[in-house]
């Protein structure tokens, strides 16, 4: 395994229900760059994610955190390493968006400590990461949905971690949103060195802002790698069937249409 990967993933399987879920994951993620696992529905990628969080029953020394394996380490310890955004995050009634975003304190508080000045400090900062500070006072359940996703993101940014992992961090959103909340992520990556690592079906928006893409099919990672390397018609097309292919916009992005 490398030693600069932040994340190291080795012969990781995982089965359910006398079914394979993931069949011998290989895959080491490194700082600095936005990961984008893509693939069809069903195919594994939350399930990877989940791994990676110790969520599922596997071998967890498969699993690496900066070369520590996750066996030793407790949900406590893992949740001041990885701040981690499920796909459909429970927002609670009654909360003000400081306080939510609050949340993302707690790993670091003993049982008898309180938060203090720094940390709402560090709340007013990741806010404003996210353009989001106008909502400081606000009733969490009183945003858009984008704004809410915002927020959430915003947690996570607070919480301080040198790894983010997002589940369908732009699902629900429009199109303008979902750009916006990728480069969001692009920036944390680029600027901050922190490790991103998503599972999306917003294919487009995942080739345009990651650094680096892992094509999932049916529990096996058919392409990993950066982006211009991972994204070809063949790939895509063993993804996603033969009635998809890649064209280029008259602005030179690269993008996936299909046929249907």
């Amino acid at each position: 395994m490398k030693q600069f990967a932040s994340v190291s993933i080795c012969n990781l399987t995982l089965h359910k229900s006398n079914s394979i879920i993931l069949n011998n994951i290989n895959l080491d993620i490194e700082s600095g760059c936005l990961t984008s696992i893509i693939g069809p529905t069903g195919t594994g990628k939350t399930s990877l994610l989940r791994s990676i969080m110790k969520f599922e029953k596997i071998s967890s020394e498969n699993i690496l955190i900066f070369g520590e394996t996750i066996a030793n380490l407790k949900l406590s310890e893992i949740a001041r390493k990885i701040a981690f955004i499920h796909q459909d995050s429970v927002l609670p009634g009654g909360l003000l968006v400081k306080d939510y975003v609050l949340f993302g304190r707690y790993p670091y508080l003993g049982f008898f400590e309180n938060t203090n000045v720094q940390d709402y400090t560090i709340v007013e900062n990741a806010l404003n990461q996210v353009n989001c500070y106008k909502f400081y006072n606000r009733e969490l359940i009183t945003l858009s949905g984008g704004e809410q996703q915002l927020v959430i993101i915003a947690r996570a940014i607070a919480q301080q971690t040198p790894i983010i992992i997002l589940d369908e961090p732009t699902a629900n959103l429009d199109f303008g949103l979902s750009a916006k909340l990728m480069s969001i992520l692009q920036h944390l990556a680029h600027d901050e060195q922190k490790t991103i690592i998503i599972a999306t079906h917003d294919i487009n928006n995942a080739i345009k802002f990651s650094d680096k893409l892992v094509l999932l099919k049916k529990g096996k990672i058919i392409a990993h790698g950066n982006t211009e390397h991972a994204i070809n018609n063949s790939n895509i097309r063993d993804l996603y069937g033969s009635n998809v292919k890649l064209t280029t916009t008259l602005n030179g992005e690269t993008v996936i249409d299909s046929n249907y």
